[in-house]
């Protein structure tokens, strides 16, 4: 009988240090997994909290003159008129509503806000500058995700684009520019229709989604489409349509079947990455643009500091379909704003620094370190966004609740 219990205690010993040698690889294993995890997470969550930053401004919905060097930014709730010369702002305007977005004309500033249970359908207020008093200008049963205002119109939709003259009735006087399109068009792949001297493009049969508006005497942009994987610009009178699809980025002229891979983007990392028309500019007959380079596994969004892994400018010529990476940054605390005439403008941390194309002759230009709000927001979620008027370098932000703006010319 000894043998037997000495056996079974030794089994008993052994299954014991067993258990608790895996009890222990366990924890060492959870602590490294927690360790790295967590700690991932942490350098991110960092980074989250660091800036969160709109590039280059899109005013296809601002009227303005170029010479007051006055221009209108969304900040804190309300539209803010910001003066160059004055270095303030000189006009504030807001609403009880929560605003997605405006256009501004000599006379009005109108605001869409969206509404009903799901956010499907939207009020639009007009704002009389002159008497300072704010109306209702009209509902719609659909979401607004743009309002512009062109030679006393305003325009506003989502897959269909309405027209309304600015002192008329939004019920009443609006024309549906879908309905223009008419199953007798011509078998083509894309159509256009003309609405007095307004070209309007649109790809289905019957009418589908408004893609651009041009006006065709001086190739004045009205509207145009600038949204994940469907952005359209223009170049000398014709449109080039930017699609990506198989993480491939495609462009193909308005009046051309055949699509065309840009060859420089046609890599892993640039797979969940957008093109962007007001990312674009032509220089010299060469497309110019500004692409981020993009970890976050969903495409439609803005992004977080988290999700860039950094920024590029490459170049496109569409005639002879050759494009190349021209400039980048060498992570995501090194943001790209700007570019003209073979200088790139960035921001480095709190530094905005120019530098040419090959990283060289770097000046900096404004620290916002320096600026009483940075401190403050330090140690909260930073929102500053970065716009351009004319040669002047406009920094947005808000705090305690209130807009803050300045600008410094970056003119030679």
């Amino acid at each position: 009988m000894r043998p037997k219990n000495r056996n079974r205690r030794i089994l008993i010993i052994g299954l014991l240090w067993g258990f608790i040698v895996y009890c222990g690889i366990l924890a060492v294993g959870t602590w490294i997994y927690r360790t790295d995890i967590l700690g991932y997470r942490k350098q991110f969550d960092e980074k989250k909290n660091w800036r969160y930053i709109v590039h280059i401004s899109d005013r296809k919905n601002r009227e303005r003159d170029e010479n007051t060097l006055e221009d209108y930014y969304f900040v804190a709730g309300d539209v803010c008129r910001f003066s160059v010369a004055k270095q303030d702002i000189v006009e504030q305007v807001g609403t009880d509503e929560s605003m997605d977005c405006f256009a501004v004309c000599d006379e009005y500033i109108f605001f869409s806000a969206s509404g009903g249970e799901t956010y499907e359908s939207a009020k639009i207020w007009r704002y009389d500058r002159e008497d300072e008093k704010c109306e209702l200008f009209g509902e719609c049963d659909f979401r607004i995700y743009n309002l512009a205002v062109y030679d006393g119109y305003l325009l506003y939709g989502d897959m269909d684009i309405y027209v309304c003259p600015v002192d008329g009735n939004l019920e009443k006087d609006s024309v549906s520019l879908r309905a223009l399109f008419t199953e007798d068009d011509p078998m083509t792949d894309f159509h256009t229709v003309k609405y007095g001297d307004w070209r309007v493009g649109c790809f289905d049969k019957g009418g589908g989604k408004i893609e651009y508006i041009m006006n065709e005497e001086n190739e004045d942009i009205i509207w145009s489409e600038d949204r994940t994987n469907d952005s359209w610009f223009c170049v000398d009178g014709r449109f080039l349509h930017f699609t990506r699809g198989d993480g491939r980025f495609y462009y193909r002229w308005e009046d051309e079947w055949e699509k065309h891979v840009i060859k420089c983007l046609n890599e892993e990392t640039y797979r969940k990455s957008q093109i962007f028309a007001h990312n674009l500019k032509v220089e010299d007959g060469r497309i110019i643009g500004l692409l981020t380079a993009s970890r976050n596994p969903n495409t439609g969004v803005l992004l977080w500091q988290e999700d860039v892994r950094y920024d590029i400018l490459f170049e496109l010529q569409p005639e002879e379909h050759t494009s190349e990476i021209l400039y980048r940054t060498p992570n995501n605390r090194t943001r790209i704003l700007g570019y003209q005439a073979g200088t790139v403008y960035i921001l480095q941390d709190s530094v905005i620094c120019r530098e040419s194309l090959t990283g060289e002759n770097r000046e900096q230009l404004w620290d916002l370190g320096e600026e009483e709000w940075y401190v403050y927001q330090e140690q909260n979620t930073r929102t500053v966004y970065i716009d351009w008027l004319g040669d002047n370098l406009i920094v947005r932000t808000m705090v305690d609740g209130e807009p803050w703006i300045k600008s410094i010319s970056v003119s030679n």
